[in-house]
């Protein structure tokens, strides 16, 4: 299994995860609105990097996106 990096764009904020799964297809065939990366895209501020590299990997099954989203959602309440 190998480790991809995923983006989702929602309110024009880029969320990224770290998502655990054998292909990129098979995490488009559960999250179609996701992008995923092998390697860091250039637009991806080293911030983003480093919270990639620190969070734990997420697994590929349905509700991937929500977990997405809530993870930033539950990071973002600690924040502030």
């Amino acid at each position: 299994m190998s480790s991809h990096i995923v983006a989702y764009e929602l309110a024009g904020r880029t969320m990224w995860a770290k998502v655990s799964a054998p292909s990129p297809q098979e995490i488009l065939e559960v999250a179609p609105e996701v992008d995923v990366h092998d390697v860091p895209p250039v637009y991806m501020t080293d911030e983003a990097i480093r919270f990639v590299e620190q969070e734990p990997e997420m697994a590929v099954d349905q509700g991937l996106v929500d977990r997405i989203v809530d993870r930033w959602v539950g990071i973002e309440q600690r924040a502030s």
